[in-house]
């Protein structure tokens, strides 16, 4: 697991929810859930010396609830950023390879393909196969048994 989800994801999430929840929790004690108008007429001094502590749960409990959901978006949005990344990174991989295939006449090895990327060999090979699966090139063999991959986009005609 990443630094950033036991950062932010278990973190911020749980903390959110439970500061959402502890604000509904308190609104429903001071009376604004069960009726929106019960506040105020305990502001006005109809139930005595109770209107002061329902604005004051009232109060309490919108701040919890403001502060729950902001904890929550910013897992939300931490979540989306690094899923923005990843993609990026996936695209970025796809144009050096794209690249090293254009420079080479349209023939890459996992070796070379590696180098350039700065992966391992198996995450290497995982992503030309990826290609090859989608139909943007070919896997071939050559005489001595080493294995290319073709990129008829980039063959010289």
């Amino acid at each position: 697991m990443s630094r950033y989800s036991r950062r932010y994801g278990r973190r911020y999430g749980r903390r959110g929810i439970r500061q959402v929840i502890t604000g509904i929790v308190l609104l429903g004690f001071s009376g604004f859930l069960y009726s929106p108008f019960s506040w105020t007429i305990g502001a006005m001094g109809r139930h005595g010396g109770t209107s002061l502590w329902r604005l004051f749960l009232l109060g309490i409990g919108i701040m919890f609830l403001a502060k729950g959901a902001s904890s929550l978006f910013t897992v939300y949005a931490g979540r989306r950023r690094k899923k923005d990344r990843l993609n990026q990174q996936k695209v970025n991989e796809e144009k050096t390879i794209l690249r090293l295939a254009r420079e080479n006449s349209g023939i890459v090895t996992v070796a070379k393909t590696s180098l350039a990327l700065g992966t391992s060999l198996d995450t290497t090979e995982q992503l030309l196969n990826t290609l090859v699966t989608k139909g943007h090139a070919t896997m071939e063999m050559n005489d001595e048994g080493r294995i290319y991959y073709l990129f008829s986009d980039f063959l010289d005609r």
